[in-house]
């Protein structure tokens, strides 16, 4: 599943996910795959299903810092894609209270940023989202900027554009 996610393949490593979950994973890694698995959904514009793998990831494992951090980066996303802005900046937040350091939850939050229009502020968060290592963007997220970043056909007028527009045979964003 992870050699998926870093090779930018989401649809499968959704797969692999929901199959490890289905096959019945130890009570210790079901968190780690079920914050995976919600990440993946709500990356797949499936937001209700993402809340629900993520609220559970949450329950199986409230003691964790990282599935807290992971699960609300995630929760942010979910809440960003049904627009839900005060609720996503507030997950956002509470990931990282838990992270500070997570490249992940900069990057979500740019794309929700984006999603909302506000460019300026995208703009910070994919830029520190390139500088915390906690863990690092993997290459294709990297590439996904840079490539964005440098690109008159994904620039608006005021500069920004859709990070996703950047890779659009990668299936889906990422988010961790």
């Amino acid at each position: 599943m992870r050699e998926q996610l870093v090779r930018g393949r989401l649809m499968d490593a959704a797969i692999d996910a929901q199959r490890a979950l289905d096959l019945g994973v130890s009570a210790n890694q079901r968190a780690d795959v079920l914050c995976t698995y919600g990440q993946l959904l709500a990356d797949l514009d499936q937001p209700e299903a993402a809340a629900t793998a993520l609220l559970e990831a949450i329950e199986v494992d409230d003691e964790s810092t990282e599935v807290s951090a992971y699960a609300r980066s995630g929760l942010g996303v979910a809440a960003s894609y049904r627009n839900e802005r005060e609720a996503a900046l507030r997950y956002f937040e509470e990931s990282l209270k838990s992270a500070p350091d997570n490249s992940w939850v900069y990057f979500n939050r740019a794309q929700a940023y984006e999603r909302w229009r506000e460019n300026a502020l995208a703009r910070a968060d994919y830029e520190q989202a390139l500088k915390v290592s906690a863990p690092a963007l993997p290459p294709f997220r990297r590439q996904q900027w840079t490539v964005w970043r440098s690109s008159a056909n994904h620039h608006s007028e005021d500069g920004m554009g859709s990070v996703k527009g950047a890779s659009a045979n990668q299936s889906s964003a990422a988010s961790f």
